[in-house]
């Protein structure tokens, strides 16, 4: 039996352009004011921006696994899925 299972990346990438975003705002302001690159509040939101994307890559991650599990999915494979439709036949199942 497959399985098609799709997550949305769309609050993770929402989320991410937020703090950059904001980011981009304070090194302005401390570009201008003091001409330097970086505060301690920048590195701090660096470090939240990562610890935000991170978290919520694990959740996906962690919800995914789960998901298999509780179908008794035996096998996963992960890997380059570029050129999988090579040589398909639209009408007939493909074989790799």
């Amino acid at each position: 039996m497959k399985y098609n299972i799709a997550f949305s990346g769309k609050p993770l990438l929402a989320d991410w352009w937020y703090w950059n975003k904001k980011i981009a705002y304070y090194q302005s302001i401390a570009k201008k004011v003091n001409g330097v690159d970086t505060t301690k509040r920048i590195r701090k939101y660096y470090r939240k921006i990562q610890s935000r994307f991170r978290h919520a890559v694990n959740t996906i991650i962690y919800r995914f696994v789960k998901l298999c599990y509780e179908r008794g999915v035996t096998e996963i494979i992960v890997g380059d899925v570029i050129g999988i439709r090579q040589n398909n036949d639209k009408e007939s199942k493909s074989t790799q």
